[in-house]
């Protein structure tokens, strides 16, 4: 009896004490002894601004323009302070130096004053529980009207100089190289499928009907931009021993979205039309937008192609870019 008794007093103070810790720990304020930071985390990337719209992605701020140049705080449990940060846009961070990106080394140019206006300038907030805060920047239609715009050339190099509410600003994180470059509403790639009704150079005539059964399996093109209402995709025009001639398109739009169908290639001749419709496809339980072209190509000695396609929306085909600093 004694030694059940002993047992169950350890089994109470036992239970005691857990409860006691166990309250502890849920009400418990732990002191961070380390240092509050605020940093940008990527020195060198490109922000694509994506005009138009995407089922994966919140694209308000790029419609109207804008993007935020953002810098991160670090250290500590969330952030308790409001933090203030000033910056300058610093263009010796730049001077003399290239990028190199997607294995291409091409200079740096400083994004022209006239391209952009910066709502907070030379002082950012983060507020009080955000992590992240920065410059917001616009972008006039100067800078869209830029052809080295439609690609990473234009730089905003940012440099952070004093930092309230946090212990420090990290030094070999106070910068970041912001390259920007912009994709029209058009830009993505498609599913294609239609018809084509060909007549080779020697007068005979075939068909081609270009149709899976499940629309996800369709040939991927991609419509590229090549301007603030201009886009390129390249066909294929084959003779008929199946060797592929290929001719770029262009097509340019107007504010309805309808686009006429045209070529720069000297050894193509191209005419046509065609209609931008939002959400008129379905596929995988959503609707998406589509492409609805009619145009005709011909090369000289191989032959004339009459198509009809429809190009459903895939993705939008925007990814994260990085560069390095040579």
């Amino acid at each position: 009896m004694k030694t059940l008794r002993l047992l169950n007093m350890l089994g109470l103070a036992t239970f005691a004490m857990l409860a006691t810790t166990s309250c502890e720990s849920g009400n418990q304020e732990f002191d961070y002894e380390g240092e509050t930071t605020v940093y940008y985390s990527k020195p060198c990337y490109v922000r694509t601004v994506e005009l138009g719209e995407d089922q994966e992605v919140d694209l308000t701020e790029d419609n109207l323009h804008n993007i935020n140049i953002m810098a991160f705080c670090g250290g500590g449990y969330g952030n308790g302070n409001q933090i203030t940060v000033d910056y300058v846009i610093d263009p010796t961070l730049i001077e003399g130096k290239s990028m190199v990106i997607n294995n291409e080394t091409k200079p740096m140019i400083l994004m022209p004053q006239e391209y952009y206006t910066i709502e907070n300038a030379n002082q950012f907030v983060i507020a009080k529980g955000s992590l992240a805060g920065g410059p917001k920047i616009h972008l006039t239609d100067a800078f869209f009207a830029d052809a080295k715009s439609l690609e990473a050339n234009y730089v905003i190099p940012v440099k952070l100089t004093k930092a309230t509410g946090v212990d420090k600003i990290i030094e070999s994180q106070n910068y970041t190289l912001c390259a920007v470059k912009f994709v029209n509403p058009w830009h993505a790639v498609y599913l294609r499928r239609g018809k084509d009704q060909i007549t080779y150079a020697d007068n005979t005539t075939a068909e081609d009907i270009r149709h899976t059964q499940y629309m996800e399996k369709g040939e991927l093109l991609n419509v590229v931009t090549s301007g603030m209402k201009q886009d390129k995709m390249v066909v294929a025009v084959r003779d008929k021993a199946g060797v592929a001639h290929n001719v770029t398109l262009l097509l340019n739009f107007d504010d309805d979205n309808n686009c006429s169908i045209t070529t720069n290639d000297e050894h193509a001749e191209v005419s046509g039309t065609g209609k931008f419709v939002k959400a008129c496809e379905n596929m995988g339980g959503t609707k998406r937008n589509a492409l609805y072209l009619d145009y005709q190509v011909k090369v000289d000695g191989v032959a004339t192609v009459a198509t009809k396609d429809t190009m459903v929306v895939r993705n939008r085909g925007v990814v994260g870019e990085y560069f390095t600093v040579k």
